[in-house]
């Protein structure tokens, strides 16, 4: 009851984000729990956040058993950590869904940049310079 009542609380704002980070997608109970909170406030879109240093394999695993919450977009994080950004691209092609964010560093909201089918391309193939 709580989220919905901080929710309306916002509602007057273009956006509202909520926030449901440390659900583990291995942990049962914890997806039961978000399932609830998702269907209690019905969110207009739903964006999973996905480490940019996670393995392809995993990556996919961690899709398929949040998109029980039906995923609209995803966020990479951590760029700024890795040199490998192909699983980017796979997930994005393998899901078909959208990139939403990248964040390269952890100044928020500075580091956090939308980065377009050209600026994922060049970060794939090693030219970040225009990022």
């Amino acid at each position: 009851g709580d989220l919905k009542v901080a929710v309306e609380k916002y509602s007057h704002r273009d956006l509202v984000f909520i926030d449901t980070a440390g659900r583990s997608p291995r942990n049962e109970l914890q997806m039961k729990e978000l399932v609830g909170l998702v269907e209690e406030v019905e969110p207009d879109e739903i964006i999973l956040v996905l480490s940019a240093t996670t393995k392809n394999e995993d990556l996919w695993e961690i899709y398929k058993r949040f998109n029980l919450i039906k995923i609209d977009k995803i966020i990479f994080t951590k760029l700024d950590e890795t040199s490998c950004y192909g699983p980017i691209l796979n997930i994005i092609h393998k899901t078909k869904k959208r990139l939403s964010y990248v964040t390269n560093g952890q100044n928020v909201p500075d580091d956090i940049e939308l980065l377009d089918d050209v600026g994922l391309a060049q970060l794939i193939v090693g030219d970040d310079s225009e990022l």
